[in-house]
C-alpha cells in the first residue's frame, strides 16, 4: 500500500508546491492524497492540478484519516509549529529548507519526531547538484589532501524578494534561502564540527531581511569556511574555491580547475544527481527500514550557524558554538 502524502502551500514562490506534488506523484509507493492551502484560488487549481481533496486550515487536514505524510512548502518560519502539530498527530514530515529560524526550534522538531516515533526530513535539494558532487568526489578522492579553507557562493542580480522573503521575522533573506543549501553543503564537506562564527549583512535593496551576506566559520580541527550569498551583484564569482595540503580546485562558469604538484588540470562535472532520489529514500526509509539520506541532526548544524551569523551580525562579535539559542 502507498504512502499517503498531504502537502501543505500551494502555488507558492517558484512553483515549489507544484513541484512537490509531482515529485511526490511521480515516486513509486507514494500517492498525493491532498493539499492544504488558506487561499481559494490555490485550492481550485490544485483540484485542477491533481484531482485531490484540499483543506482550507491544517488542522482540517490533520484531522483526516489515511494521510501518513505532510510535505511543509509554507513559509520558513511556520516550519517549526506544524511541524511539530503533524508529528503530534502521529504523520511524518517532510519540511522545505529552511527546516526552521533557530536551534531551539530544530532540536524542539528533533525531540518530537522521536518522541513520536515519525520521520522527519528537511528537503536539502542542493545535495544532488553536479557542482557539489564534483567537489564532494574530489575531496573525497584525496587530490586535494587536508583541506584548510572552503569559499563558496551564489551571486545573483536582480529584483528584491516579494511577500514574507521581505520579512526578517519570517525567516525571509538570502541567509535563509541559499544560504541554507551552501551552508549545508559545507559542514557536509568538513569531518569536525563548527566552533565559531562571523558574518556581516546588507540589507539595501529592500530594507528589511538581508539581501547579501557573508559568513565565515572555523570548524574545530581549524578549516575556516567562508560563504556568500548575494542578490545585490553586479559581478559573478567563483562558485568554489577549496585549498588542501595537496592542490587546489576552482569552479567558475562551466568547469572546474584542479592545480598540484602535477600541475593544472580540467576536470569534468560529476553526472548530475537526480533529486527525486530524494522522496524514493523517504519511501525506502518508511518501508524498507533504510538509512535517511536527510537526517535532522544533520541539518540542524547549519541552522546553528545562520543563527550564529544573525547575532554576529547585530553584535560585530563573533559567536561561538555551541550556544544555547535565544528563548
Amino acid at each position: 500500500m502507498s504512502i499517503q502524502v498531504a502537502v501543505v502551500g500551494y502555488g507558492a514562490a517558484f512553483n515549489r508546491g507544484l513541484y512537490h506534488c509531482n515529485a511526490v506523484k511521480s515516486t513509486e509507493g507514494m500517492s498525493l492524497r491532498a493539499v492544504c492551502d488558506p487561499d481559494p484560488q490555490r485550492r481550485e487549481q490544485a483540484t485542477r492540478d491533481h484531482g485531490v481533496k484540499t483543506f482550507a486550515q491544517v488542522d482540517d487536514m490533520l484531522s483526516e484519516d489515511g494521510i501518513d505524510l505532510v510535505v511543509l512548502v509554507t513559509p520558513n518560519h511556520t516550519h517549526f509549529p506544524l511541524a511539530v502539530k503533524a508529528l503530534d498527530s502521529g504523520r511524518h514530515v517532510v519540511t522545505e529548507k529552511a527546516m526552521c529560524l533557530t536551534l531551539q526550534e530544530a532540536d524542539r522538531m528533533i525531540e518530537a519526531s522521536r518522541q513520536n516515533r515519525c520521520l522527519l526530513s528537511v528537503f536539502q535539494n542542493r545535495r544532488w547538484d553536479r557542482d557539489y558532487l564534483t567537489v564532494r568526489e574530489i575531496v573525497q578522492g584525496g587530490a586535494l589532501g587536508d583541506l584548510f579553507q572552503i569559499d563558496c557562493g551564489v551571486n545573483l542580480f536582480g529584483k528584491p524578494p516579494r511577500g514574507w522573503r521581505r520579512d526578517p521575522h519570517a525567516g525571509g533573506g538570502l541567509l535563509y534561502d541559499w544560504g541554507a543549501h551552501l551552508l549545508d553543503q559545507v559542514v557536509l564537506l568538513v569531518q569536525s564540527e563548527p566552533v565559531d562564527v562571523f558574518a556581516a549583512t546588507n540589507r539595501r535593496k529592500t530594507g528589511e531581511a538581508d539581501t547579501h551576506a557573508r559568513v565565515m566559520v572555523r570548524f574545530g580541527d581549524g578549516l575556516l569556511a567562508e560563504v556568500e550569498v548575494s542578490r545585490a551583484s553586479w559581478i559573478p564569482r567563483p562558485r568554489w574555491r577549496l585549498w588542501g595540503t595537496r592542490g587546489a580546485l576552482l569552479h567558475q562558469g562551466a568547469g572546474f580547475r584542479l592545480r598540484t604538484d602535477e600541475g593544472e588540470r580540467e576536470i569534468a562535472y560529476t553526472a548530475p544527481g537526480a533529486p527525486n532520489d530524494y522522496y524514493r529514500n523517504i519511501v525506502a526509509v518508511l518501508e524498507e527500514g533504510a538509512s535517511l539520506l536527510v537526517p535532522p541532526d544533520q541539518v540542524r548544524r547549519s541552522i546553528a550557524i545562520i543563527e550564529a551569523a544573525l547575532r554576529s551580525d547585530e553584535t560585530g562579535a563573533s559567536v561561538r558554538l555551541p550556544f544555547q539559542a535565544q528563548r
